[in-house]
């Protein structure tokens, strides 16, 4: 009987051990991973920031240049430059949320936001597309 008490103690203690080392490694990996995320991240934010300059600064000001009497462009001239720009904005912010969010979470998944991040990918290459041939 105490044969069986020791046996599942010296089990249990492995186990621990196990587990431990599991935990350790994840935290040597999460320790890699930060700065990658931490790039992932600002790198995003200067995109984000030079779109949402692109739409303020260029976009808005020719949108409401159209409704005066001698328009700057056209309303096909801006669909033609800026296409599905705002489009394009909409991703980037739900892309940094959702990066930001992993960035200070103790659990680092970048994995599945770039998974979730690629079923937007057309929007991309719709924009790459019009681009080319526009």
């Amino acid at each position: 009987m105490i044969q069986a008490q020791v046996e599942g103690m010296m089990k249990r203690g492995k186990e621990l051990k196990a587990r431990e080392e599991e935990l350790e490694s994840k935290a040597e990996r999460d320790k890699k991973k930060r700065p990658v995320v931490r790039e992932l991240v600002e790198t995003e934010k200067g995109y984000n920031a030079n779109v949402k300059d692109m739409l303020l600064h260029y976009l808005k000001p020719l949108q409401e240049n159209l409704l005066s009497l001698s328009p700057v462009v056209t309303s096909s001239d801006l669909d033609t430059i800026f296409q599905n720009v705002e489009d394009l904005m909409g991703h980037s912010d739900a892309l940094l949320q959702e990066l930001s969010q992993d960035e200070v979470s103790s659990e680092l998944r970048v994995g599945p936001v770039l998974e979730r991040s690629m079923r937007h990918v057309g929007v991309y290459r719709q924009y790459v597309t019009r681009l080319d041939g526009g």
